[in-house]
């Protein structure tokens, strides 16, 4: 099942499988497409974080209506720009979760205004990972001290 639109041609393709999109940043030139195809289990969305297109505008309050394994979303790209998407299921704007970027560039090549994409892990998942030691230490620290005391 193809879901969106048609008619310019696909220049790349994305892989929609459990939890991510891959890969993760692609580019084109203005005016191609690029086409999304589940291969996992779990419903998904292609969401602009700007709203620009969405692959299942219902989902995920209707879960039949969004993206399932083997079908696919297709969108064209009419303007150059950085435009990055998300998973309204398993992802959030701004990177966050299962989340990529398409980077249109001119029929030239050239890159859009301001770059192109940093796609470094941000601040947040710094702080994940902090807080994810920190409580992986208070753990074996509790399980030594109830050890000792035993």
């Amino acid at each position: 099942m193809l879901i969106g639109g048609a008619g310019a041609a696909i220049a790349a393709s994305v892989s929609i499988v459990d939890n991510s999109f891959g890969p993760k940043v692609i580019t084109i030139s203005v005016g191609q497409s690029v086409t999304w195809t589940s291969s996992g289990s779990n419903p998904h969305t292609v969401t602009a974080d700007n709203g620009a297109f969405d692959s299942s505008p219902s989902c995920p309050g209707s879960i039949s209506n969004c993206i399932h394994n083997g079908q696919s979303y297709t969108h064209t790209f009419s303007s150059i720009g950085t435009f990055p998407y998300h998973c309204k299921i398993h992802g959030a704007p701004g990177g966050i979760g299962m989340s990529g970027v398409v980077v249109v560039t001119a029929a030239n090549g050239s890159p859009p205004p301001g770059g192109l994409p940093n796609t470094g892990a941000g601040p947040h998942l710094q702080i994940l990972f902090g807080a994810g030691v920190t409580l992986v230490l208070l753990g074996a620290a509790v399980l030594f001290r109830s050890r000792r005391n035993a």
